[in-house]
């Protein structure tokens, strides 16, 4: 596939999944000196970054959870590498309050030294595709973070359902008032369950609409939208960009799930 762009996404270890959900690379093609407007998807949850080139490599970079798109400018000959954090456990790694996250995007000052093997584990992923010294960080930190269940679980259950479900439901399960779990998610992940949902939904939708042969008609349906319109207004709001010109956009890039 000829693309401007690649993203690659592979798994962490098992035993680190409640931790980080995946590793990501991304780049632009070959031949693409940029710089390029990059527009980030929403999803709701919490990476941590470097960007390496040939004259080094970046300071630890976060993005928080956000309800609107971030958009950062990428180059050529640069290689940007990271982890995304499961929407729990991020301000527990961080060591600060879900609020303090959402809608951060740029170098990440606090945390203790394994962070700072954190970052030089993405250095090493950026460019040889290596994930060993990650995955041991990653394992160590698993083993002693202390993680809000509750949150967690109905964070997954939202992912899970392409943010289809009821809180009252979620929080029926958590043995939880709404009340509680709405504070408690909103303390740990930074978005609001109703926000976390309509941006799991979002993003669902723009992965199908993007799908070869799929429109954002059919994506409105498949994601549950009222109708196309309702889709159209939400893409809006979030991208600041028409439906089409964020279907162009996405497309641009080859997305590829190396396991």
């Amino acid at each position: 596939m000829n693309a401007d762009m690649l993203y690659e996404e592979r798994d962490t270890p098992a035993a680190a999944r409640g931790l980080a959900v995946c590793y990501w690379r991304f780049q632009l093609g070959p031949g693409i000196g940029g710089p390029v407007e990059h527009v980030i998807v929403p999803d709701g949850v919490t990476s941590l970054s470097v960007a390496v080139s040939e004259a080094g490599a970046s300071p630890l970079l976060c993005a928080g959870p956000t309800r609107i798109a971030h958009s950062v400018q990428v180059h050529g000959g640069v290689v940007y590498a990271g982890v995304r954090l499961a929407p729990a456990a991020a301000a527990a790694l961080l060591e600060v309050g879900g609020p303090d996250l959402r809608g951060h995007i740029g170098p990440w000052r606090g945390g203790d030294n394994r962070l700072a093997e954190l970052a030089a584990a993405l250095v090493k992923l950026a460019r040889t595709k290596v994930s060993d010294a990650a995955d041991e960080v990653l394992l160590d930190r698993a083993r002693d973070l202390r993680i809000d269940q509750a949150a967690s679980c109905a964070a997954q259950a939202l992912i899970e359902s392409g943010g289809r479900g009821r809180i009252a439901d979620l929080a029926a399960g958590a043995g939880l008032s709404e009340r509680q779990l709405r504070r408690r998610f909103f303390d740990v992940v930074g978005l609001t369950p109703k926000e976390f949902a309509g941006v799991r939904r979002l993003r669902e939708a723009c992965i199908r609409a993007v799908a070869e042969h799929d429109t954002w008609a059919a994506a409105a349906v498949e994601a549950d939208y009222a109708d196309q319109a309702h889709l159209s207004r939400e893409v809006r709001a979030v991208f600041d960009q028409t439906p089409r010109r964020v279907a162009r956009y996405l497309r641009r890039i080859d997305h590829r799930f190396v396991g």
